[in-house]
């Protein structure tokens, strides 16, 4: 298997990605970091340190080096002054998309693999149109659930950045799937009324090997 995948296509130019393989072993952690996870299990201590060695790399592309990303109170990294970024894995690969504040508002990005997201999932974020796409079928089935649970969870981040309130992967539809490995969203009226131009919004993805990848951009002049 590559040693790599090319996430860069779910993102504009002003986005620096960078992925990874979760065993990767070269990486260093802060004090502050290993704070977070002291007593986390082995294989959650190699996911943080893979995101963090993804996201400082691609943040030294944008000039910031050696910068520490602590875990925030409610889990995201605590990003740079003037950075917007995020970081995602699945039991493969992990990956980090960052950009300067300036020129996104929200970001979002997920990886899922394929095989892991159950009907039993499902059932608790999709809506029922959505159910009827992923079953119409058969032999997609399973590759359209992962898809749409993955784009549900980067649509979430990416809205979250600038909404702050609480809300779930059901105030959100996806209404569209395009051959073109993208999708289309539409969120719901309370969300649209107090997050402006927000209320159809498109993402990318992409497929690779049994892993889904799916990635979102707001600019600062939507």
């Amino acid at each position: 298997m590559e040693g790599i995948v090319n996430i860069k296509p779910l993102f504009s130019d002003c986005v620096v990605t960078e992925c990874c393989r979760v065993e990767e072993k070269e990486y260093e952690l802060y004090p502050e970091e290993r704070v977070s996870i002291k007593n986390a299990v082995a294989k959650r201590q190699q996911e943080f340190g893979a995101g963090r060695l993804c996201a400082r790399k691609a943040m030294a592309r944008l000039g910031i080096k050696d910068s520490s990303l602590p875990k925030g109170p409610d889990g995201p990294p605590v990003w740079p002054a003037g950075i917007v970024g995020v970081i995602s894995h699945s039991n493969v690969w992990c990956g980090a998309a960052v950009a300067r504040r300036k020129d996104i508002r929200g970001i979002g990005f997920d990886i899922e693999t394929v095989d892991r997201v159950s009907m039993k999932i499902a059932k608790k974020v999709l809506t029922h149109a959505e159910m009827e796409w992923v079953n119409s079928s058969d032999e997609e089935a399973q590759k359209r659930l992962a898809l749409l649970f993955s784009a549900k969870e980067t649509i979430f981040k990416c809205v979250n950045l600038i909404y702050g309130k609480r809300f779930g992967l059901y105030d959100m539809v996806i209404t569209h799937v395009i051959e073109e490995q993208s999708f289309e969203v539409k969120l719901n009226d309370k969300i649209s009324a107090e997050v402006p131009n927000c209320s159809t919004l498109i993402g990318r993805y992409l497929m690779h090997e049994a892993d889904v990848f799916t990635g979102m951009v707001l600019y600062q002049g939507d």
